[in-house]
């Protein structure tokens, strides 16, 4: 399986972004890891954390690949729909969550993986800003609230911090602000550099 026929399936996990090892997702409590290899059957997939085995090749297990009466009859609802080939179904009881649907292929809480998989996507930022940034989740909130999610140069509020960039001297590396997009832009089209933006700012005033 390629890797763009992975993520069209709706998984909502982005390969590069995992740990490359199940040593380091372990670590990171992370439910996924991508080697970058495929598996034994040829699936260029993530693997589980936990048993390191192939998500597709559990997902196409799961799925009915071994026939759709591999369903038990005491869940009518779900052999039902995979008879039918739907991918969700509604069993009696709702999850420890209160959630009804559920996947087929995986018998997974729809709602519940959804959150799960929110929740990692926002974690995996956390580790970018870290390693990019040196910043750790506590400092980097703290900005966010110093600056009420707000850009430090034009004020623009974003109601999604990640929306904002982490600015820094490209010379020290010193993280100076969070900035919105156009501000971040500007001041890296200027080359940060405060004779030029100064002139730039000299040009408009003139000419206003």
């Amino acid at each position: 399986m390629k890797l763009r026929d992975f993520r069209e399936q709706g998984y909502g996990i982005k390969l590069q972004e995992l740990p490359k090892t199940r040593k380091e997702a372990a670590e990171k409590g992370i439910t996924y890891f991508w080697t970058g290899k495929p598996c034994v059957n040829g699936h260029y997939a993530s693997r589980y954390t936990k048993g390191g085995t192939c998500t597709t090749c559990t997902r196409g297990h799961n799925n009915g690949d071994v026939g759709v009466e591999r369903y038990s009859d005491n869940n009518y609802a779900r052999k039902k729909a995979a008879q039918l080939g739907q991918l969700k179904y509604t069993p009696k009881h709702a999850c420890k969550n209160g959630h009804k649907e559920r996947y087929v292929h995986s018998n997974n809480c729809i709602q519940c993986s959804k959150e799960t998989d929110k929740k990692q996507a926002i974690n995996r930022k956390f580790q970018r800003i870290k390693k990019i940034y040196g910043l750790d989740k506590e400092a980097y909130l703290s900005m966010v609230v110093e600056q009420n999610s707000c850009c430090k140069i034009c004020g623009t509020h974003k109601s999604d911090h990640f929306n904002l960039h982490v600015d820094h001297c490209h010379t020290t590396m010193k993280v100076r602000a969070l900035l919105c997009s156009k501000c971040n832009q500007a001041i890296g089209l200027l080359n940060h550099d405060v004779e030029l933006i100064k002139k730039t700012i000299g040009y408009l005033d003139a000419t206003s």
